[in-house]
C-alpha cells in the first residue's frame, strides 16, 4: 500500500497595506506519512522548501486539498521541471504564487486552489489598469496625481511589476 500524504493550501496576506486583503499568497504545504512536513512556496526568488516540526499556525487559512502518494523527491523533482519551464520567470500577473500552488496541487492531488485565489491577479490587472485609464482621461497634473493615488497599493504591494512596466 502506498502512503497518503496529506496536502494542505496555506494562505496569507500577499503584503502590507490596503491591498493585502484582497491579494493573498499561496504556498502547499505536505505532511507526510513518515511525519516529515514541508511547505513548497514560489516567489521572485524561485521556489523555496522549507521544513516544519508542526504545521504553520500564522496562516489566514489552511485548507485541506487531499492526499498524495508522491515523495518528497518526486515533489522536487516536479517543483524543478516547473521553474525550468513555465515558472522559469516570475511574473507577478501571469506566473506568481497562486499560478504555482495551483499547479503544485494539480499534480499532487488532481486539485485546484480557489477561484477567487486563482483571479486575484485579475484584479490587480483592472486596478493597475484602471488607474491609468482615471489618469488618462483626467490628464494633466490632476490626471498624474489620480493614477498615482489609485495605483499605489498596487505597486507597492508588487513593486517588481512596476520595474517592469
Amino acid at each position: 500500500m502506498s502512503p497518503r500524504n496529506k496536502v494542505y493550501l496555506l494562505v496569507e496576506p500577499a503584503g502590507d497595506g490596503s491591498c493585502s486583503s484582497i491579494f493573498k499568497h499561496t504556498s502547499v504545504f505536505v505532511e507526510f506519512e513518515d511525519g516529515l512536513k514541508y511547505e513548497f512556496s514560489y516567489n521572485e526568488n524561485g521556489v523555496r522548501y522549507s521544513a516544519f516540526d508542526e504545521m504553520p499556525s500564522d496562516r489566514d487559512e489552511i485548507i485541506y486539498k487531499g492526499e498524495t502518494d508522491k515523495t518528497l523527491l518526486q515533489i522536487i523533482e516536479e517543483t524543478q521541471k516547473m521553474v525550468e519551464t513555465k515558472f522559469k520567470e516570475y511574473e507577478t500577473l501571469y506566473h506568481n504564487c497562486n499560478h504555482f500552488s495551483d499547479a503544485l496541487l494539480q499534480f499532487l492531488c488532481k486539485e485546484k486552489i480557489p477561484t477567487s485565489l486563482r483571479q486575484s491577479s485579475n484584479y490587480m490587472t483592472g486596478a493597475y489598469v484602471g488607474a491609468l485609464a482615471v489618469g488618462t482621461v483626467l490628464g494633466g497634473p490632476i490626471g498624474l496625481v489620480a493614477a498615482h493615488v489609485f495605483s499605489s497599493p498596487v505597486l507597492l504591494m508588487y513593486p517588481k511589476y512596476k520595474a517592469k512596466k
